[in-house]
């Protein structure tokens, strides 16, 4: 608002006080005088009786007057209020031709407060958040917040005694389910569009809630997705699977060596492989001539076991037949372990003849024109001559702006070991066990369920909470495990809510705690996005 629009606002606000008091205090000089003189003689005594009737009837002649006059004496409160209700329309339409717009209507607190503090500027774009774990003292915290910022949340609760809805208000929309009954929990993320996880199991195993109730969540969310908006929306989608004799017979070897082989192992995986080998170069299997148009996803997910050797996977568009350039990344595999690697398009390179494309040959992946896929060992001369590689499927994930969902998980699990890997492997789930602590070992189950979901996620990772408000300690976020602390459930419940909008968030996990010093002009709590744009992602 202009410096002369609020000066003139000024003007009319004294102007209208102004008028309005002197107006209130000429209609009301009758009936100030009527309540000081009744109550002067509700407070005589016996002596001065006669005195008070004698004024209380001189009080109602002056009311008879006043009738034959047409005159009302009004009602101290009903007419105070009216008198404020009067000057609040009148300051309201001053304040709408000033400002452009109507403010007409009442406006509770919670109104207020999602007025003032609401992220959205549209009723449309508000999305529907699912919080499980909504009744812990960390979940209200988050509720409470995503309601001042305007989400619509919906909770998930055992039951609906009244002790559960007088912990979470009337602001929530309620649904009745057990995690370990993936059927009674479809209703719950049925039309939800994000779902926050911090429930965390009573018991002392916590299997049934932090693992076997997290994989059901997860499963039920996929499949009321594809239920509520078709398979087109699906998070992800399966191009192969080579469990599938018709998948296999599909694939061939680009070139016949005699000690090369496509074939099924005995779980009826497709496997390439060789022994005694004594070939150089790109040994592969491709599959048939394709017309997919991938724009809508943002990479591939393989599962394979293999020997521990470094294999690639590439993508061949219409410029490998103009050209031969053809796009590459490269999976390094673990010995004997069955392995999940998400593979985004971006991490894709191009390639000419097994050598790097730059210069004025540089090319990027358009995803618009996949023509072909395949699988190669590229041997050199110092290779051992035999190699091995199990393929269980081809996916293609969805592209998503924003994570889908948000798991607060265990400061004791560790990060993994590298970028494309999407799993822990048996080697750290025992050292988990053998350690006795059940909450990390099934946040780590946790985690590989939902990195293989093909949902986009972000995964928080903390050591403990405290009650400290909010914002009296820095932040810090990290992704390694060094000198992880506790934190307030203030700033991780704001750490959630500010993954939910925030691209940068997208399949990253990361450590979050309080730092031992307060935020200070030297160093500042530094911008949530701005944090996490510093961070490496899983894939």
């Amino acid at each position: 608002m202009s410096t002369r629009k609020i000066s003139l606002l000024c003007i009319l606000f004294s102007t209208l006080r102004i008028s309005a008091l002197s107006n209130f205090h000429r209609s009301g000089r009758h009936l100030n005088n009527k309540i000081s003189c009744n109550q002067f003689s509700l407070n005589l005594t016996n002596k001065n009786l006669n005195r008070g009737m004698k004024i209380s009837m001189k009080e109602e002649n002056e009311d008879k007057a006043d009738d034959k006059s047409n005159f009302k004496i009004p009602n101290p409160f009903k007419d105070t209020y009216q008198a404020g209700r009067n000057l609040r329309e009148i300051l309201d339409q001053a304040l709408d031709q000033f400002g452009g717009g109507s403010r007409r209507g009442s406006m509770d607190a919670v109104a207020l407060e999602k007025r003032i503090f609401s992220v959205f500027s549209s009723p449309d774009e508000i999305p529907v958040v699912l919080v499980v774990g909504a009744t812990g003292e960390t979940g209200r915290v988050v509720v409470r917040k995503l309601i001042l910022r305007g989400f619509k949340v919906r909770v998930l609760v055992r039951n609906l005694y009244s002790s559960t809805l007088a912990l979470l208000g009337t602001a929530v929309g309620y649904t009745q389910g057990d995690l370990t009954d993936k059927s009674s929990i479809f209703e719950a993320v049925s039309g939800v569009d994000k779902v926050i996880f911090l429930a965390q199991s009573r018991e002392n195993s916590g299997e049934d809630i932090e693992f076997t109730g997290f994989k059901n969540l997860v499963s039920a969310f996929q499949d009321a997705r594809v239920a509520d908006y078709g398979t087109a929306f699906s998070t992800k989608r399966t191009l192969f699977k080579f469990r599938r004799q018709a998948d296999r017979d599909l694939w061939y070897l680009s070139s016949q060596f005699p000690k090369v082989t496509w074939r099924p192992n005995k779980y009826d995986h497709g496997t390439l492989g060789g022994v005694g080998i004594e070939e150089f170069g790109d040994l592969s299997v491709e599959s048939p001539k394709l017309e997919l148009n991938m724009g809508a996803f943002s990479g591939l997910m393989v599962r394979l076991l293999s020997d521990g050797k470094a294999y690639k996977i590439f993508v061949r568009t219409s410029l490998f037949e103009k050209t031969g350039i053809q796009f590459e990344t490269t999976i390094q595999t673990k010995p004997n372990k069955w392995q999940t690697h998400r593979l985004p398009f971006e991490n894709f390179e191009a390639h000419l003849d097994g050598n790097n494309v730059d210069g004025a040959m540089q090319a990027i992946l358009d995803r618009r024109d996949v023509k072909q896929l395949g699988f190669l060992y590229r041997r050199t001369p110092s290779d051992p001559s035999s190699f091995i590689i199990s393929i269980d499927f081809i996916k293609a994930y969805r592209a998503q702006l924003e994570p889908e969902f948000i798991y607060v998980s265990s400061a004791s699990v560790p990060p993994l070991p590298s970028k494309n890997v999407q799993e822990y492997d048996e080697s750290i789930l025992k050292l988990l066990e053998a350690n006795d602590d059940r909450k990390a070992y099934n946040s780590a189950l946790g985690e590989n369920v939902l990195r293989k979901s093909g949902l986009t996620y972000t995964i928080v990772r903390v050591a403990g909470y405290n009650n400290a408000p909010g914002g009296i300690q820095a932040v810090k976020i990290q992704q390694d495990q060094e000198n992880v602390g506790p934190i307030s459930r203030a700033d991780a419940a704001d750490i959630c809510i500010s993954c939910l909008l925030d691209s940068r968030a997208c399949n990253l996990a990361f450590y979050a705690s309080q730092s031992k010093y307060a935020p200070t002009a030297i160093s500042p709590n530094r911008d949530m996005s701005s944090e996490l744009a510093r961070l490496r992602p899983n894939t």
